[in-house]
Formats: structure tokens, sequence, C-alpha cells
């Protein structure tokens, strides 16, 4: 901005008042004078740098009952009769060996031969000791984005309890792209959560949660309401 003559200061003095009175805040609200993006285009790459999501969620059960993929990985080891040793193996949930009937018991329940061993070979003491948990898990997250973050998840249970965890970001060490992490819990999760309190970077909310939402365009949404 040129100003001619001697305006210079009182131009600089509107100019001032005009941009702190500016509010600034998301693109996405329709009280916002000023956001930060100035396109859907350039919102959906920003979100590229920090996404962070849940890929899926896989559930398991005990079983001492020979599966498949049991069978096939005791081959690999030249054992040729499953029956010659003591094993316990995972059935996920959703496959054909899969026993709807056995959800919600313990592992001890679901395997007997498990809890012979432990009879035979532990004290009552000891047992005690032991966790029997009902439920397992394997959750894998992934990170599209490039920006290493913390993960931090919230795990919502059938009783209505939650869990907060806080995984550090040096657990995208080994790969930057998705981690897995095993759960047995003796309650049963109902819905996860990544990020619950918006405490990182991470601005593209569609797949922080399981089961997912309900996707919707949020910058469709935005045009249609302001022009109503």
């Amino acid at each position: 901005v040129v100003a001619v003559g001697g305006i210079g200061e009182k131009l600089v003095e509107n100019l001032t008042k005009k941009v702190e009175a500016l509010k600034i805040g998301s693109g996405m609200d329709k009280k916002s004078e000023m956001g930060p993006l100035v396109s859907k285009e350039h919102l959906e790459k920003v979100e590229g740098y920090v996404d962070i999501g849940i890929k899926e969620v896989k559930k398991f059960q005990i079983t001492d009952k020979v599966t498949k993929e049991g069978k096939a990985l005791l081959e690999r080891y030249n054992v040729e009769d499953p029956a010659s040793i003591d094993a316990v193996y995972v059935v996920e949930e959703g496959s054909d060996e899969y026993n709807a009937e056995s959800k919600g018991k313990t592992s001890l329940e679901n395997a007997p031969k498990l809890n012979e061993y432990l009879m035979d070979n532990f004290t009552p003491e000891e047992r005690a000791k032991l966790k029997n948990p009902k439920f397992f898990y394997q959750v894998t997250f992934n990170k599209p984005g490039g920006l290493v973050m913390p993960l931090i998840v919230e795990y919502t249970y059938a009783d209505g309890t939650t869990n907060n965890v806080k995984y550090p970001a040096q657990i995208w060490r080994k790969n930057d792209k998705e981690v897995s992490k095993a759960i047995a819990s003796d309650k049963e999760i109902t819905k996860i959560t990544v990020d619950p309190n918006l405490e990182t970077a991470d601005v593209n909310l569609d797949n922080n949660s399981w089961p997912q939402n309900a996707k919707e365009d949020k910058f469709q949404n935005f045009k249609k309401e302001a022009s109503n």
C-alpha cells in the first residue's frame, strides 16, 4: 500500500484497528473472518501432512483346538502331528473357525489344556497372580501424513468406562507408516478413538474412530450452510 501525502500515519492507525478487530479462526466457522486455508484443495493438502488414524481392528479368541494357520506354522517347525504337542491358538472373529459361543469366556475356559498346564505347574498363589483376559485385539494405527506425533488413544469399554493411553512419538521408529498394538482385556472394547481431546496437530478426524463414523464432506457441508 502506498500512502500519498500526509495520510500515512492515519492509514496505518486505521488499518491496525481493522486488523486487530478481525476474528481469526477455523475456516469452517461462519463467524471467522480470516481462516488459515483458502480452498478445499489446500485443506486436503495440509490434512495429508498431519493425519493419524485407525486402519483396522481385529478381534480374536484363544483355543486349544488346532487351527489351519496354527497347523501350517507347526509344519514350518517340522511338527507334522499337532496332537503331539500341547499348544494354544488364536482364532479371528468372523473366520470359519470362530466359535461365537466362546465369546466372553476366559482364556482358560476356551483352552482347557492351558488350564491343565497351569494347574500342574503353578501353585495356587502363583495362579492367583496371573491375568485371565476374555478379549483379545490387534489394533493397527496408520500415519498417512509425514509429521511424527505421539499417539493418544481412548479405549471405551462395554461397561461405559474408558482408558486413555499415550504412546510416545517413538512408536513410529520401526515403521513410519503404521504400527500394531496387541491388547488383552478383561472387558470388551466397544470404541477406540485417536486423539479424543484434540491435543495433536491431526486435523482429519474422519479416520480417528472405530467403529468408523459415517464420513461427511466438511467443506461441502460448510458451503451449503453458508449459502442458506
